[in-house]
């Protein structure tokens, strides 16, 4: 993959993250005003429950998207195995949902829960496919990629106006709104992926990722521990304005990461044989160009963002501000993770067991992330224990709910700051690489009058305050596009490097069209 199309791959990843955030929140929007509190929380206990089961789908994902960058077409072997996932994994998701079911009284009866359980079954399939259809497509041309998620996004919201404000079908439409959402995607990419099933399909090439897939989970085990962050604060404190505090802030907070899309086509650039050390400093330039005022417009603007969603939630901008900063880190650690996994060549061996992996790259992130996954939820259990009591005693406190928050959004910031160093120590061994001092100087000049002038728009300038009104989107937009002009003409004017990374940023979008 050349130095262009990492550049091109990661900048397209990137704008349909950023667009995603536009359509996640007009679909949110949908879903919040159309479910009743009870039905909300629901829909949420079944995207948790589908995100569990999900989690040995990582397995085909994870070889799929490793074979296929080093040259091997596997595209019927995929199918069958993704049907194979999917009849066992829908059936650990009904299994699993009787007991769930049960467990919350929103509903009428449990029987008419695990009815929506259910209803949602067809994701598990619909997921599982997608999913190893798009890990191809990384594999060969990230910016594809990005088209079947794109479609995901739009047909998600279109459908979802149709389901909930037309048909006024409530927690019906939120779920068939996803499903049908995602069966457009299956659609969409089965015809991209239209050239890749050129070979046989190979049972033996299934079996052995299904023997290795312990190194996939290992690999992604530590989301889904990190993912019961919610659940350990629920149970010991009880408090769900807490998580409605936290969780307004976590949605602002994940604009800072989509930084991290612009590294997707790193990994299967290494992958595929690239110097690891050109392509890890080229990315990181590309990150450093947007990351940097993504943070300081999320800590300046932070009220503002907050009282978009709802101005009661305007009160969480101290954890907001402390989620920004580990946001950052946490998309710039990605990066390094990418170099660190995509260099590791132990796969290629057709012996491979568990004593190979024991001192690889993979193995050693694997140990990076649990360990860190384990210390943060750990910690969140000690947080809830020791303020838990006083929570159930003072639940209508909201200074005592945003301390907790704030102390959980510390947690969250320190363990993404450890494995930000853990990484970049590892990857430095792999791919030294140093950045210009021109480049830094220009970053942080630039960033100091894009701070000012963000601080000088927050205090001062009049945002409209009317709850979600376009009006006030429109503002910030605005506001957002102002400073990052001038943060832009700064770093362009006394940056060469900054230069060279805004050319090739205007060539590669605009060479986008072109492509066949």
């Amino acid at each position: 993959m050349s130095r262009v199309r990492v550049r091109r791959s990661g900048l397209v990843s990137f704008a349909v993250k950023l667009g995603s955030l536009l359509t996640g929140l007009v679909f949110t929007v949908l879903v919040t005003t159309h479910l009743s509190t009870s039905e909300f929380g629901l829909w949420s206990l079944i995207g948790k429950t589908l995100g569990y089961t999900l989690l040995p789908t990582s397995i085909l994902a994870f070889w799929t998207t490793r074979y296929r960058a080093r040259g091997v077409f596997l595209g019927k072997t995929i199918v069958v195995g993704s049907a194979i996932f999917s009849v066992v994994l829908s059936l650990v998701f009904l299994a699993i949902s009787i007991p769930i079911a049960s467990t919350i009284h929103g509903q009428v009866t449990s029987s008419s829960n695990l009815f929506f359980f259910i209803l949602s079954s067809p994701q598990i399939a619909l997921y599982t496919f997608a999913a190893s259809f798009e890990a191809l497509l990384w594999a060969t041309s990230p910016e594809r990629n990005s088209v079947g998620f794109a479609s995901f996004e739009i047909a998600k919201v279109v459908i979802g106006f149709y389901m909930l404000d037309v048909l006024k079908l409530t927690l019906t439409g939120a779920i068939l709104t996803v499903v049908f959402a995602q069966a457009f995607q299956f659609v969409l990419t089965i015809f991209l992926t239209r050239t890749e099933y050129k070979d046989k399909v190979s049972l033996q090439t299934i079996s052995r990722m299904v023997k290795t897939g312990w190194l996939a989970i290992l690999n992604n085990l530590h989301n889904l521990i990190r993912s019961f962050d919610f659940l350990v604060i629920a149970a010991l404190t009880g408090s769900a304005n807490l998580l409605a505090y936290f969780a307004a802030a976590v949605v602002i907070s994940t604009i800072t990461g989509y930084s991290a899309y612009l590294g997707q086509g790193l990994y299967p650039s290494v992958l595929a044989g690239a110097d690891p050390k050109r392509a890890t400093k080229e990315v990181l330039e590309l990150q450093l160009l947007f990351l940097f005022p993504m943070i300081l417009g999320g800590i300046f603007l932070r009220m503002q963002l907050l009282n978009l969603l709802n101005h009661v939630y305007a009160v969480a901008s101290g954890v907001l501000l402390v989620l920004v900063i580990g946001s950052g880190f946490d998309a710039a650690q990605s990066l390094f993770e990418y170099t660190i996994s995509a260099s590791d060549t132990t796969d290629r061996d057709e012996a491979v067991n568990l004593s190979n992996y024991r001192h690889s790259k993979l193995f050693i992130l694997s140990r990076i992330n649990l360990s860190l996954a384990g210390a943060y939820l750990g910690s969140l259990a000690v947080v809830g224990v020791f303020f838990g009591p006083e929570i159930l005693a003072n639940p209508s406190s909201t200074s005592l709910l945003l301390h907790v928050g704030i102390i959980w959004a510390s947690i969250y910031a320190g363990i993404s700051f450890i494995a930000l160093v853990l990484k970049v120590y590892f990857s430095h061994k792999i791919a030294p690489i140093t950045l210009d001092f021109e480049m830094i100087r220009a970053l942080l000049v630039g960033s100091a009058v894009f701070g000012i002038l963000m601080y000088a728009f927050g205090r001062y300038y009049p945002f409209p305050l009317q709850n979600g009104e376009v009006l006030q989107a429109l503002n910030i937009i605005g506001v957002g596009l102002l400073g990052l002009a001038v943060y832009v003409a700064i770093v362009y004017a006394l940056s060469k490097t900054v230069r060279s990374l805004v050319k090739a940023i205007i060539q590669n979008l605009w060479a986008l069209p072109n492509r066949r």
